[in-house]
């Protein structure tokens, strides 16, 4: 999933794509830094950054480690997504 808007600093089509464990790149705007847990491997310029989306689309498609490692992160970038209400509040009356 590629989300290249200059304008939209987290859609809910990358929390989308996210929750769907799909690899994911953003630009690098707002909420998308957030979101995808500031790996710069996922985030790129939307003005003058195809030719370095490029270079990343090609290293995730030659090269399995570098997908694997990227996919671990995705599934990282999901699991903040998920808040877990009773273990929030366990944890506040710890503290």
């Amino acid at each position: 999933f590629i989300l290249p808007s200059y304008y939209d600093d987290a859609s809910n089509s990358l929390i989308e794509a996210l929750g769907a464990g799909k690899i994911t790149f953003a630009s690098a705007r707002g909420g998308n830094v957030e979101l995808l847990l500031y790996k710069n491997e996922l985030l790129f310029c939307p003005i003058h950054g195809a030719s370095d989306l490029h270079r990343k689309l090609e290293k995730i498609i030659d090269d399995v480690d570098y997908r694997c490692y990227i996919n671990s992160h995705i599934i990282e970038c999901k699991d903040a997504l998920y808040f877990d209400w009773a273990r929030k509040m366990k944890q506040a009356i710890l503290v």
